[in-house]
């Protein structure tokens, strides 16, 4: 089994965030321990084109044996590309993983538990389906609404006056771990899958994109940390 965890340099919105001191440590850092605390795994993989954050994770013990390709690290790269990548990587290398795993570098309140959850969910669905984290919309997405020439308008006209007691919970990925076979990621050609979810509250479910993410971030931390 393998854990991979995504972190490219060059984010636009905030300078370096896989790197930044959250807890004490370097962001990234912190996924790669909990990782490595979970003992679920043969090899854990810093994906990141950056040697700076290869020398940092190596200060912690944790070693990377080659940087992401440049093709794969661009702003519009979708991470499962990325993670294929990596794998036909390890292929070259002589390596054969059955299952990967894959953990946000930027989501400061997964813990251990949530791993070795999602890893047990997926064993009893005997592997067929790919396990995501996801959380629950704070309100009913057919009430959704967008902004067009300054003026909000519904998405749905169908639902503006439907009770909101007949719209069911809705659920979005969160972003923060992946479970997946390894010979069917590496031989997907689209990642329409039939997936299975891994329920994560709203407030743990925070991955850090921009200030505002870490700001919220830091104040989550206060709460379940009571620091």
């Amino acid at each position: 089994n393998i854990l991979i965890i995504p972190a490219r340099s060059g984010s636009k919105r905030i300078k370096n965030k896989n790197i930044i001191k959250f807890n004490d440590k370097p962001l990234l850092v912190n996924s790669l321990i909990i990782g490595n605390n979970t003992k679920l795994f043969d090899i854990i993989h810093l994906s990141t084109d950056s040697e700076e954050y290869v020398k940092i994770a190596r200060k912690f013990g944790f070693k990377t044996l080659f940087l992401r390709d440049k093709r794969f690290a661009k702003d519009q790269t979708p991470v499962l590309d990325a993670v294929k990548s990596d794998l036909l990587n390890f292929k070259k290398l002589g390596y054969s993983f059955k299952d990967v795993c894959v953990l946000s570098s930027t989501s400061p309140f997964i813990n251990k538990n949530d791993i070795l959850n999602i890893s047990k969910i997926y064993k009893k669905s005997d592997k067929k389906s790919p396990i995501i984290s996801v959380a629950k919309y704070q309100t009913k997405i057919e009430r959704a609404m967008k902004v067009k020439n300054g003026k909000l308008k519904f998405i749905n006209k169908d639902y503006i006056n439907k009770q909101t007691q007949k719209f069911s919970e809705s659920y979005y990925p969160t972003g923060n771990i992946f479970y997946f076979d390894a010979f069917k990621l590496l031989n997907s050609k689209s990642y329409n899958y039939i997936y299975k979810p891994y329920m994560i509250d709203k407030l743990r479910a925070i991955d850090i994109d921009d200030k505002e993410d870490l700001d919220l971030a830091k104040k989550i931390s206060k709460i379940l940390w009571k620091t």
